[in-house]
């Protein structure tokens, strides 16, 4: 136990490589501590081994297969490896035993992005956002999940959801913007422009496209003077 405690000491402090060294020690005294094989392999993740993060995971699993934790960190490592069909298995064995495990949700989900699976991966993010609605992330998820099927109408939709939990995100008033612009809700795409140019005034880019959908709306004196404002500012940076 002194080991172990040391080890997870140095853990806290960042030392990846002493604490694998003082986890060593832990195991010579008992080579059967779940506990202690799960702390090195998390250390060895952190260190970018992850063959060797994988063993000890599996060491950890052979005794207490039933940690879930264990599975997701294990999925985690093997994507890191580029085994992307290995990492589903082993988050699927941790949604085996804790389905409303919101962490394996997102990362199948984005895995499954990475396989061009994208309507399992919208499924994915959907679980997630049964377990916990506010994530704002997963909505981002959600979006541009969608926005790859060509779904722009149901990407707004969830980019509204995340903007709900989040308003002073302007990144993503921009990103509302531009796609209620490209679906010619022009009255709309201007709220959003707005909305981020509250938070962040000296952003040419949402100045000009502003511009763009006041021309649209036949709006040529506001279109030139958002579009004249954009140019000196890009002008200035």
């Amino acid at each position: 136990m002194e080991y172990f405690q040391k080890a997870n000491e140095l853990y806290d402090l960042g030392q990846f490589e002493e604490a694998v060294m003082t986890y060593d020690q832990a195991l010579q005294v008992n080579h059967k501590d779940d506990a202690v094989w799960f702390r090195r392999g998390i250390s060895l993740g952190n260190l970018g081994r992850y063959e060797e993060a994988i063993d000890s995971l599996d060491h950890a699993l052979e005794i207490q297969p039933s940690w879930y934790e264990a599975w997701y960190s294990r999925a985690l490592y093997l994507h890191c490896l580029g085994n992307n069909r290995e990492a589903i298995t082993s988050l699927h064995s941790a949604l085996k035993i804790q389905p409303n495990y919101l962490l394996a949700w997102d990362m199948r989900g984005l895995i499954l992005i990475e396989s061009g699976r994208f309507e399992e991966a919208l499924a994915s993010f959907d679980h997630a956002l049964d377990i916990e609605p506010d994530d704002v992330q997963i909505w981002i998820n959600k979006a541009g999940t969608q926005l790859l099927l060509g779904r722009k109408k149901e990407a707004t939709h969830s980019l509204k959801q995340a903007l709900e939990v989040t308003p002073e995100n302007y990144p993503d008033w921009k990103m509302l913007g531009d796609m209620l612009l490209d679906l010619g809700q022009y009255e709309e795409a201007i709220t959003s422009f707005e909305h981020a140019l509250d938070i962040k005034p000296k952003d040419f880019e949402i100045w000009f496209l502003r511009g763009i959908a006041l021309r649209k709306l036949g709006r040529y004196v506001r279109a030139i003077i958002s579009c004249s404002r954009a140019l000196f500012l890009k002008v200035k940076t």
